[in-house]
């Protein structure tokens, strides 16, 4: 998926997820920047995905039209079919570095919330570890629910964690996955 059509459908989502954001709501739930928020919305509403509702001079609510959900799925899917080799390889080598080191029952957490953040976290619970949380830094979505928690600053991560993987960096190249030992977290923390 090309970067305007991730960029539209991150934006969909969000409006999907939350009609009531602001552009400025939106481009902090995307990670996209302002600017690229209030192009891609005015460009959304005029394909006929997205229609507004002024609520008063200062306040306006996004809604998803019958198109722009449909187009929504379409970017989903589309996503999901371009992605799923390296999802299913991801999950393999984060299981294959578990059984290679021994790892099972071994404390691991995850470093950085991607695409890949869930696939490392489904292998994790799949491969007998003990999970132990999602950590980001502090500009990041620290404090925000996350499948079964929420993510944590990486500057408190817990003192008896054996192993953290570090997924920031992830993105087509899996290869860019990192299990960090517990000697080398001051590489992370800051």
């Amino acid at each position: 998926m090309d970067s305007k059509k991730h960029s539209d459908y991150q934006i969909l989502k969000a409006i999907g997820d939350n009609p009531e954001f602001s552009q400025r709501s939106i481009s902090e739930h995307t990670g996209l920047n302002l600017a690229s928020v209030n192009y891609a919305l005015r460009n959304l509403v005029k394909r006929g995905y997205v229609k507004i509702t002024n609520m008063n001079k200062k306040r306006v609510i996004y809604h998803l039209t019958p198109s722009g959900i449909s187009s929504k799925g379409k970017l989903a899917y589309d996503f999901f079919v371009r992605n799923y080799h390296i999802f299913s390889e991801l999950g393999n080598l984060v299981s294959h570095k578990i059984e290679e080191g021994n790892l099972q029952g071994k404390r691991i957490a995850i470093f950085g919330l991607n695409e890949a953040s869930e696939v490392v976290y489904l292998a994790l619970k799949k491969g007998g570890v003990d999970y132990s949380g999602i950590y980001e830094e502090k500009d990041g979505p620290v404090g925000e629910s996350w499948i079964d928690g929420v993510i944590m600053d990486i500057a408190e991560l817990a003192d008896d964690i054996d192993y953290l993987i570090d997924v920031k960096n992830i993105s087509e190249d899996i290869s860019q996955l990192k299990f960090i030992s517990t000697e080398d977290f001051s590489t992370i923390k800051k």
